[in-house]
């Protein structure tokens, strides 16, 4: 038995075993002070034993098995103590007697050993023996605590048979108690059982897919290109967060020697593994459209007939861009993501045109191709809609002018500096520890001179 679980019974029996030293020692004295030597001499007797007992318990006998078979020995004790006081009160007649029922009482409800029909057989022997003698007059009849009447014996035979019937009636209806909160218990335990059974069970697989969900983080993330891309005429920065362990958002960069990059931003509706799993999809169908990335609405156009019908209505939203370094020109296709901004030192932060249908709803989505000539210094900002669904501590959302003037803000930056960083800082300081609430894409295409 553990010895936390112990504690609490063995409380209960030094409580018990302290009380009925200290009712057996005030018994014996009020005897004595009565003048009635042979019963005091008993209840001395009696005494003795009780303090042994509380003795052995607290130094040697543990709660355990106090409740088996050695319940016997204190029930005994009490139950002849009782009967010697229920004796010098008045016998038959005393009022003690429904102490009696409150012994087999708390004798029933040990479940470990036979203690309260021990208790009810015992009482109506010993009752029993005490009936007989007074009626046969072997014993004068005594009462210490008010008038000594002699009952007669049909008052004896009523009192012997109710002391008998009572009893045994507890017994039976406590012990029937017992059995059922027992099988009931029992039940309770096996389910508690069950339950943490399946707990665990739960729990393994749970930890199961947070370590498959981590290992696919990783692989999602070998698939998101380096944060910062430098090359002759430009600098790419971006920056990936996903709200969960994998994401839905998707970003690319397709270098040529001619000198045209294109820059692929996805955005797969929903969150989790779904949305991961679609944006893997439209990742390797931009790795089989590779031949038409020289034209944003054929290339969005050709990803569109490759995902149709397979996405289980988790639409793309995206954005392709290409930009000629040696030109300075950008070119891009919006398919329902918000379109990009430029950021101009010294002006605004400007919204460039841009609309067209999601992908992977119809199979002829509207698709318009967009052009805009750039200068050194210029920076581009494409994003995904998480950005825009930013809140701040009081749950308002980020409004376009406060973007604007966050865009603004970073203009003058240098152009050594990380300005993906900055403005994801930005950010996090408006929604004040919120956090986002979507996953969060974000690409900055920084203009230099083409040496």
């Amino acid at each position: 038995m553990n010895p936390a679980d112990d504690r609490e019974p063995t409380a209960r029996f030094t409580v018990i075993n302290t009380l009925r030293t200290v009712f057996t020692g005030l018994a014996c004295f009020l005897t004595f002070q009565a003048g009635q030597v042979a019963p005091g001499w008993i209840l001395a007797i009696l005494l003795l034993f009780a303090v042994l007992w509380l003795l052995i318990t607290l130094l040697w006998i543990s709660a355990e098995l106090q409740s088996g078979y050695l319940s016997l020995l204190p029930t005994f004790f009490d139950i002849t103590l009782l009967t010697v006081y229920i004796y010098f009160t008045g016998g038959t007649l005393s009022t003690a007697l429904l102490i009696y029922v409150y012994v087999v009482a708390v004798s029933s409800m040990n479940s470990r050993a036979p203690q309260g029909l021990f208790a009810a057989a015992y009482i109506v022997i010993l009752y029993s023996g005490l009936t007989v003698a007074m009626a046969m007059d072997w014993l004068e009849p005594r009462n210490i605590v008010g008038p000594i009447r002699r009952p007669d014996p049909l008052e004896m035979a009523q009192s012997l048979t109710l002391v008998t019937v009572i009893c045994f009636g507890v017994y039976f209806m406590i012990r029937g108690l017992v059995r059922s909160l027992e099988s009931k218990n029992e039940t309770l335990i096996k389910q508690a059982e069950d339950f943490q059974e399946v707990n665990r069970d739960l729990a393994a697989k749970n930890r199961m897919i947070k370590d498959e969900l981590v290992v696919a983080r990783k692989i999602q993330e070998t698939l998101i290109p380096s944060k910062t891309v430098e090359g002759k005429g430009f600098k790419l920065e971006s920056r990936y967060i996903a709200l969960h362990e994998v994401g839905g958002d998707y970003l690319d960069f397709f270098m040529k020697r001619e000198g045209h990059h294109g820059i692929l931003v996805a955005d797969a509706a929903g969150h989790g593994v779904p949305a991961a799993l679609v944006a893997s999809m439209t990742k390797m169908a931009a790795e089989q459209h590779k031949d038409k990335i020289h034209h944003p609405r054929h290339f969005l156009s050709s990803l569109n007939r490759a995902i149709l019908d397979r996405t289980n209505l988790h639409f793309v939203a995206a954005i392709y861009a290409l930009y000629h370094a040696r030109r300075r020109k950008l070119e891009y296709c919006v398919a329902g993501n918000p379109p990009p901004y430029l950021v101009r030192p010294g002006e605004p932060a400007r919204l460039l045109e841009g609309q067209g249908s999601v992908l992977g709803v119809i199979e002829e989505p509207r698709l318009n191709q967009y052009q805009v000539r750039l200068e050194p210094g210029d920076r581009i900002v494409f994003f995904t809609d998480g950005i825009d669904e930013c809140r701040n501590a009081r749950g308002e959302q980020l409004s376009q002018g406060q973007l604007e003037a966050l865009l603004t803000g970073i203009s003058s930056l240098e152009a050594s500096e990380n300005v993906a960083d900055r403005i994801v800082s930005e950010l996090e300081n408006f929604t004040s520890g919120r956090g986002f609430e979507d996953d969060v894409t974000l690409v900055v295409l920084t203009v230099e001179p083409y040496k």
